[in-house]
């Protein structure tokens, strides 16, 4: 490229490098203390850079500071609509430090629909890797479709995160969608491929910080944090396994402490650690509308309002009509929105398994069929009547095309959501009006994500049970009933994640699988997809995944920037170009006699890339006076253009 073209590129280089150093000033120095042992090629931008909660006019972007300091840390950020930076739509600066625990989190605003964004960091002379971004669609979108990826429970010791970063690559999705269990709360777990997250089990606030810093220095999770926006929920390992509003089965309060104090750190470490702000209630339950197309419901199936577990299907309990996992108010808002959403597709991100989920008819001695039907009451099944609750609403306000997006199980199923029988115990539950053949009776559909790295069924038993588990799902029982006629596809022994895509005919889940966990894979692999057309609930299977985009962005660059980044040449020459007094208070002296004898272009530029000051000399004479007296006081660039060269230097002006 001709250096002419890359004018504005350098300049914002050049402040990018320079500007934090004159930004409001920290308390000191703001120097970093560095931790060797999470380090690394990033620097003090160490794991990367996110951004999340897209709407059609502001995204929410973040970062992290490396650091271990009282003192506070000033920087700028910029965002663009090019990886070179020539076409700044928006900057500022950030103050952090130790009470923000050295997060960094932006609410961008005035953006325009549908539009990919880049933005980075900057502070201490160091920069942060460029990071992608997308608007959501006010209307249709352009392309005519949405794509999602959607994810959930990566566990750092029990593997790599391989989907991640094949994910990353596709580069046409419209944003993540990840169901929880971001981290895992274990102390050292016996299955453990090496890939270690610390001997002790996390309770307090700072082992939560550290938990997530270790996480995030995963490669494939940065770098699709760096592709696409996320929309984000939790689930319980944010906190503690198998949680609700009160507490956790793996939480003692006479050894661990107040399970309030617990839940209120990984509360606090997730809104550090993740490119949102809370929701309702600080909770994660909120939607975000991409459009006419589609609209994502997000719901929190853990904290908010979820009763502890019963873990026994012949108690009564289980069955009382007022027992709830969503809580009250939480029901009532998912409720009011399936009734007011305006979008065709109402995606519905829910962290725990929907529909009903049988494996009694597995039971060998010593097990009893009740004692495995047991394992589904930690998910809907042990909160039948709220379920039962909404899917009636959804019939009888005739609510269509209700795709629910599930995670936490660790295997993929694809369901027809129906409503069972109310029924106390026998484990095969019969579906009321609900024919398996023609999906007549359904009210939705659940497409079901496997884990990323987390023990899939195999490897929590072993590959021979689950082989015959998925093997017999939906075998006839004596009685002549399918167990599980709901479910039309199912894999429990591997690890991926699907890709959701939805246009104005239907909607379809392509699911993908990785090699392998347990070392760094390049191999990703399509299995299967099936779709639901608009205004039924019958899944069907295809052996096609959906098209990609024909229109893609350029992706975020693998490293971060330097001075000269993305120029295709070798460094500009240095000359001997004198600009003085600079700090400047009314008259600015320019003296260059490289410049002499020909046509020079002069710019002064803001902070936001914008051009307050154009002159264009025929024949430069060598030297220039510049009156400043109509600049506020502040930093400002100008840069010097001759033919194909392009020279940027920082003044301030001052009073």
């Amino acid at each position: 490229m001709k250096l002419r073209h890359i004018t504005l590129k350098l300049f914002l280089l050049s402040q990018v490098l320079i500007s934090a150093q004159n930004l409001p000033s920290a308390k000191t120095n703001g120097s970093i203390v560095r931790s060797q042992k999470t380090a690394n090629a990033l620097g003090l931008f160490h794991i990367g850079v996110a951004s999340g909660d897209p709407t059609d006019q502001s995204v929410v972007i973040w970062t992290h500071l490396l650091g271990d300091s009282v003192n506070d840390v000033s920087g700028i950020y910029l965002v663009a609509l090019d990886t070179g930076f020539t076409q700044v739509v928006h900057s500022g600066s950030f103050t952090t430090g130790a009470q923000m625990n050295y997060s960094v989190k932006v609410n961008v605003s005035n953006l325009n629909p549908d539009t990919h964004y880049y933005y980075y960091f900057s502070a201490l002379n160091e920069n942060s890797l460029t990071g992608r971004t997308k608007t959501a669609p006010s209307t249709t979108p352009s392309e005519g479709s949405l794509k999602f990826a959607v994810l959930s429970c990566q566990n750092y010791e029990h593997g790599y995160f391989n989907i991640l970063g094949e994910f990353a690559k596709l580069n046409d999705l419209d944003a993540v969608v990840h169901l929880g269990d971001y981290i895992y709360e274990y102390g050292k777990d016996s299955n453990s491929i090496g890939r270690e997250h610390g001997p002790n089990e996390v309770i307090t606030l700072e082992d939560y910080r550290n938990r997530y810093e270790l996480y995030k220095t995963d490669p494939d999770l940065i770098r699709i944090h760096q592709q696409y926006p996320f929309i984000q929920v939790w689930d319980d390992h944010e906190v503690a396994n198998n949680a609700w509003k009160d507490g956790a089965d793996n939480h003692n309060p006479n050894t661990e402490g107040p399970w309030n104090v617990r839940k209120s750190a990984g509360y606090r470490a997730f809104y550090e650690y993740q490119p949102m702000w809370p929701g309702q209630d600080s909770s994660v339950y909120r939607s975000i509308s991409y459009g006419p197309l589609a609209e994502i419901m997000l719901l929190d199936t853990r904290f908010v309002g979820r009763e502890k577990q019963i873990y026994d299907v012949t108690d009564s309990l289980v069955y009382v009509t007022n027992r709830t996992l969503l809580g009250g108010q939480q029901l009532n808002w998912f409720k009011n929105k399936l009734n007011t959403s305006t979008a065709q597709w109402k995606l519905v991100a829910n962290q725990v398994y929907f529909s009903p989920f049988h494996i009694g008819w597995a039971a060998v001695p010593p097990y009893t069929a009740n004692q495995l039907e047991n394992v589904g009451l930690d998910s809907w099944d042990g909160y039948p009547m709220e379920r039962k609750k909404i899917l009636n609403h959804i019939a009888s306000n005739q609510i269509d095309d209700v795709v629910i997006l599930t995670g936490d199980i660790h295997a993929a199923f694809a369901n027809e959501v129906a409503d069972p029988v109310n029924d106390t115990g026998n484990g095969y539950a019969p579906v009321a009006n609900y024919d398996p053949i023609t999906g007549m009776g359904a009210g939705a559909v659940e497409f079901v994500t496997p884990s990323i790295s987390s023990d899939n069924f195999d490897e929590l038993f072993n590959p021979f049970i689950a082989a015959f588990i998925e093997s017999k799902f939906n075998t006839p029982l004596p009685n002549g009933n399918a167990p599980n006629p709901h479910t039309k596809f199912l894999d429990m022994d591997r690890h991926g994640g699907f890709i959701l895509s939805v246009d104005s005919s239907k909607a379809q889940a392509d699911y993908y699988f990785v090699d392998t966990r347990l070392a760094p894979s390049d191999s990703m692999y399509f299995e299967t997809g099936l779709n639901v057309s608009k205004g039924t609930h019958l899944l069907n299977l295809t052996g096609t995944n959906y098209p990609a985009k024909g229109s893609q962005a350029i992706p975020a660059p693998l490293k971060p920037r330097t001075y000269l980044i993305g120029l295709d040449e070798n460094a500009i020459p240095e000359i001997n170009l004198n600009l003085y007094p600079n700090p400047a208070k009314d008259v600015l002296n320019i003296k260059c006699k490289e410049f002499a004898g020909k046509q020079l272009d002069i710019k002064v530029y803001d902070l936001s890339g914008k051009t307050i000051r154009f002159i264009r000399l025929k024949k430069f004479n060598g030297s220039l006076k510049l009156k400043l007296a109509d600049y506020p006081p502040g930093n400002y660039f100008i840069s010097f253009e001759r033919k194909d060269e392009t020279h940027i230097r920082k003044i301030q002006i001052v009073r």
